[in-house]
């Protein structure tokens, strides 16, 4: 299959960028040409073009291609790309409930085949919100993540008895950033964070002012810190929080509304079937899908989904 994934980044490390990045890997390992049309460039792009995977910068669409299928993830790039391929099938996945740029796209001439929800969460949120989506053409396929990284020279870490949470500190997170750091000082665990604080601060001003609290900017590898972290923190099955099970850690996860306010904290979750977040079996998720929506077939392949429990 001849497959364009268009986001609108895929140069940094953010959830939506890692989660896309490791889908078009996958798929190409798989046998697809793939093509990725996006802000690239950064250590995605360089990873991308040693595996063969062809890319189009935002300037430069791929105007003349003709694709099997197109899946589309952010409304800027899933308009453009719905009006410079106005005959193409395409599939829309839905990263986020709180992000109005991750929201579902509406095509009333009915080019968007099937719909894609990261959890359980952003599914019930499109079927209550959107009459416009039939329920059955909504697929829930779990973010597509780095897997364990084994035998490998990783950042030296001095630090025991800690709670993880990656993830960039924006606005969404800093509530949850506030409250784990209470949480765990009340507990006598220590907290890291990691990421991008670039724009709003608060987590290095938490580590300057809380002894149990460190901080390390944005890092490409993780393994090292999710080999050593007691439990892993994050958005409620991000991918942090997957990455997280991969190395079997519990997670606590937190669901947040629109102006990163709490709405519920769900703590020590893990899944029952760690086999819906492996790589292989996602990707197979998404073949599936992908053959299903060019074949038009009538019938629905049903892959069950066994949903994340305490």
């Amino acid at each position: 299959m001849k497959v364009l994934l268009g986001c609108i980044n895929y140069n940094g490390l953010t959830g939506s960028e890692i989660s896309t990045f490791e889908l078009s890997k996958s798929l190409k390992e798989k046998g697809c040409d793939v093509h990725v049309y996006s802000n690239v460039g950064g250590i995605l792009a360089s990873k991308a073009k040693k595996l063969g995977i062809k890319l189009h910068n935002l300037d430069s669409p791929p105007r003349n291609e003709k694709f099997d299928i197109i899946q589309i993830n952010h409304q800027p790039i899933g308009e453009r790309l719905l009006s410079l391929f106005p005959n193409n099938k395409f599939i829309n996945i839905v990263r986020s409930r709180i992000l109005p740029i991750e929201y579902p796209l509406i095509d009333r001439r009915n080019r968007i085949k099937k719909y894609i929800a990261i959890n359980e969460v952003v599914e019930k949120f499109m079927v209550e919100k959107y009459e416009e989506i039939n329920a059955d053409n909504i697929e829930m396929i779990y973010n597509i993540t780095k897997d364990k990284r084994v035998n490998k020279k990783t950042l030296d870490i001095d630090i025991e008895n800690f709670v993880l949470l990656p993830g960039t500190m924006n606005y969404l997170r800093k509530n949850m950033v506030y409250d784990i750091t209470e949480k765990t000082k009340l507990s006598g665990k220590k907290l890291v964070l990691v990421g991008n604080d670039h724009d709003f601060g608060y987590a290095k001003k938490l580590s300057t002012e809380n002894e149990h609290v460190i901080y390390y900017d944005e890092m490409s590898d993780l393994s090292g810190l999710l080999e050593k972290c007691d439990k892993i923190c994050g958005l409620y099955l991000g991918r942090t929080l997957i990455e997280g099970f991969k190395y079997n850690k519990k997670g606590i996860g937190y669901l947040v509304d629109m102006r990163g306010e709490i709405e519920e904290i769900k703590e020590d979750i893990f899944p029952k079937d760690m086999d819906l977040f492996e790589t292989e079996y996602i990707t197979e998720q998404y073949i599936n899908l992908y053959k299903e929506v060019i074949n038009e077939m009538e019938e629905k392949i049903n892959i069950p989904i066994t949903k994340i429990t305490k």
